[in-house]
């Protein structure tokens, strides 16, 4: 019979946990070794006559066996307490008939709160602990009021017995310290090959990364290229177009002359697009191109007004400009006049009707525009979608494209590259409005 299937008990090793089936084998060699340790005592105390001696090695015997028994049915606490229990006896045994405290049956009850403790967990422990000192203190207790605990071994026997007692005890410690551990061995291998395993984790976790980085770079990269060489022929189309619409206009027929105009409106509208794109592409390599200056902010917003109202006009809205203070930042021109002009425009591009109000706050340290589009709400997923750059609103709007899908995410990255920020909140009472913060100087 092999060693393992015998310790195992009854108990299937591919189904239990390799912790608790440890536990299951070190308790198993704890009841054999009690037993081992107890039947010699039993044999001398019928061959002395020792009716109490036999009574509780008797039951420490019986306990370990039950506590077999109910390993083989799956019991597993109850069996820890009958083995633990069983030690116990064996502890008020060597108390009571081997000479009071002198005794050391001390190291009986030591080993009681370790085998609860180390099979049950913390709480067993303590339990036991508890048990053992109560039994102790109140046989102590018992002797100081004059009972007499004699040592029940015929005198020319004691020497036998006190290494019988003494060999019993290291065995039984010895038991559990194995058990202990072995406990611990079989944790810091398990502990051993999950830090390895997350360590292989956090390796190929590194290397994904890298290998996502290279590829986004990669794909910058390619956009970055892509709409370049888009770009340049757009330009000439475009240009080719306008030139050809100044030449014809008053020439040929008007139904002729819009479709010219629809080519040119949708051509624009590919050439934002594409340099949304592009410049989102820059950023992302971080090739973008910034100058740094001075800005008057509130000449740049005056200098914007008469292109915003005549967008508003063309969307069938009216546009209202608050008193503009003034103030100055610190940033590329082209790039604020871009922002600004795409959130104003996206606001008009979504109102469905009446006013779009804009104003300016100033501090000592911050500038901030207000778009406040009373007749306009999103609802949750429309203002997730605002700056989701795969994902937009143009679907939520039936008029024609005044900014592309792209226009507010790069708004809001042009914004923080200056130290400020862009949000779309809905407001109580006021539709939605649109925040565009910077820094002053």
């Amino acid at each position: 019979m092999q060693t393992k299937p015998f310790l195992n008990w009854g108990w299937d090793p591919n189904t239990t946990p390799p912790t608790q089936l440890r536990r299951v084998r070190s308790l198993v060699c704890a009841c054999f070794a009690l037993l081992i340790v107890a039947l010699p005592f039993m044999a001398r105390s019928i061959q002395w006559g020792l009716p109490t001696r036999i009574v509780l090695i008797g039951a420490a015997i019986v306990l370990a066996l039950v506590a077999l028994g109910l390993l083989r049915r799956g019991c597993f606490s109850l069996s820890v307490h009958c083995m633990a229990t069983g030690v116990f006896l064996a502890g008020i045994n060597q108390y009571i008939t081997v000479g009071g405290l002198e005794s050391g049956a001390v190291t009986w009850w030591l080993i009681v709160p370790l085998i609860g403790g180390l099979f049950s967990g913390l709480r067993a422990g303590l339990c036991w602990t508890i048990v053992c000192l109560a039994a102790g203190l109140f046989l102590f207790y018992l002797e100081t009021r004059g009972v007499q605990f004699p040592n029940l071994t015929p005198p020319e026997s004691r020497n036998v017995q006190r290494v019988l007692i003494m060999v019993g005890e290291f065995v039984t410690l010895g038991a559990v310290m194995v058990a202990y551990l072995t406990q611990i061995e079989g944790s810091e291998r398990v502990l051993k090959r999950r830090n390895e395993q997350l360590q292989d984790q956090v390796t190929r976790a590194e290397i994904a990364e890298a290998e996502a980085l290279e590829a986004g770079a990669a794909k910058s990269r390619f956009l970055a290229n892509m709409t370049h060489e888009l770009r340049t022929p757009l330009n000439s189309i475009l240009g080719f177009t306008h030139r050809v619409m100044d030449q014809l206009q008053g020439k040929i027929e008007p139904r002729q002359f819009d479709a010219l105009k629809t080519v040119a409106d949708n051509g624009d509208q590919m050439l934002k697009l594409v340099s949304d794109l592009l410049d989102l592409s820059h950023l992302d390599a971080g090739r973008l191109e910034m100058s740094r200056g001075l800005i008057d902010l509130r000449e740049m917003l005056n200098v914007l007004t008469p292109r915003l109202r005549l967008t508003a006009e063309r969307c069938g809205l009216t546009l209202e400009f608050d008193s503009l203070p003034e103030a100055f930042t610190h940033g590329d021109v082209s790039q604020l006049k871009r922002a600004i002009e795409t959130v104003v425009g996206h606001g008009l591009q979504y109102s469905p009707e009446g006013l779009v109000k804009v104003s300016v706050e100033t501090t000592d340290r911050q500038w901030c525009m207000r778009v406040c589009c009373q007749a306009l709400q999103f609802n949750e997923e429309h203002l997730e979608r605002i700056f989701d750059r795969y994902h937009h609103l143009h679907s939520a709007s039936d008029r024609p494209i005044v900014v592309s899908g792209l226009a507010m995410v790069l708004a809001r990255e042009l914004a923080e590259l200056h130290a400020g920020s862009l949000i779309v909140e809905n407001t109580p009472g006021a539709g939605v409005c649109y925040r565009l913060t910077l820094p002053t100087q």
